[in-house]
């Protein structure tokens, strides 16, 4: 088992690791199949970087990293890597969720909408009109398969081409791509939320119908409006 040992644990998420049935190395693959299918780009983390923070070492974590620790035991991540006291055993078991599930509908949205507010994605990425092709052929299938397919197979992909429209929205563009980008981060947003609709969230269902229309403003388009 992960960390089991004699000793008390040092933080809430190396308690939360002792209780796991598996070795950290089967562990940190799990997180990796997490990455993939929120589709963290090159996000990844060693067994012995998990046991550092476990253990309550200081060590360094990038947002993306504290973004999928916080979606794999659904607690934040300030909560992980406090220290563990056995008052806090009963709250910390009913509130975390096993290591072995995968996040939620719900969780992915909320984390969809929390990107939404804060362009928490930094890429560097291209903005040529290639790119801008590339990011709408994928909007285009998103659309076409989402009437038929189940949400949880495509709801990463959704959050995914989200992260990338506002990554390319948050550097300089000319005004006739901004206005495309704004036109596909429209439809996004309406996709977004009808899923939060289909999975009974209306308030996170609302938040995105409310950054559609934000953006079809800026798009300046009638019918997305």
């Amino acid at each position: 088992m992960a960390g089991r040992s004699s000793q008390d644990p040092r933080t809430v998420l190396e308690y939360l690791l002792h209780q796991q049935d598996r070795t950290y190395e089967e562990i940190v693959r799990e997180f990796d199949k997490m990455a993939r299918r929120l589709d963290e780009r090159g996000v990844s983390i060693s067994p012995r970087h998990l046991r550092r923070l476990a253990a309550g070492e200081r060590v360094g974590t990038t947002p993306a990293t504290r973004r999928l620790l916080q979606a794999f035991f659904n607690m934040p991540i300030s909560d992980l890597l406090k220290p563990w006291s056995p008052e806090e055993a009963t709250s910390t078991t009913r509130n975390s969720v096993a290591a072995d599930s995968m996040p939620t509908e719900t969780e992915l949205l909320t984390m969809a909408a929390e990107r939404s507010r804060e362009f928490a994605l930094k890429w560097q990425l291209s903005t040529t009109g290639e790119a801008i092709d590339q990011i709408a052929d994928e909007v285009r299938e998103l659309v076409l398969i989402y009437p038929t397919q189940p949400l949880p197979t495509i709801l990463g992909r959704l959050v995914g081409a989200q992260g990338v429209l506002l990554s390319m929205l948050d550097l300089r563009q000319k005004p006739a791509d901004a206005r495309r980008l704004y036109f596909l981060a429209t439809v996004v947003s309406g996709l977004l939320a009808y899923a939060g609709s289909d999975v009974g969230k209306p308030q996170i269902a609302l938040h995105h119908a409310r950054m559609a229309f934000m953006w079809a403003e800026y798009a300046d388009y009638n019918g997305l409006r």
